[in-house]
């Protein structure tokens, strides 16, 4: 079984991870992205965004 940074989150199953980095361009960028990166993204609901954000800025 292969594991994720992204496993775990709420709301981010496998299918939205998947849209997410493909989106960002990498697992990297997803980790680097600021909140407002993700807010842009509009089939993300705001809620997953800031949990995406929350996991990798405590």
């Amino acid at each position: 079984m292969i594991t994720s940074s992204l496993d775990g989150i709420a709301g981010l199953g496998a299918a939205r991870a998947a849209k997410l980095i493909k989106a960002m361009g990498s697992v990297t960028a997803v980790k680097q992205a600021s909140l407002e990166d993700l807010a842009l993204l509009s089939w993300l609901p705001e809620s997953v965004a800031k949990a995406v954000y929350q996991r990798f800025h405590p």
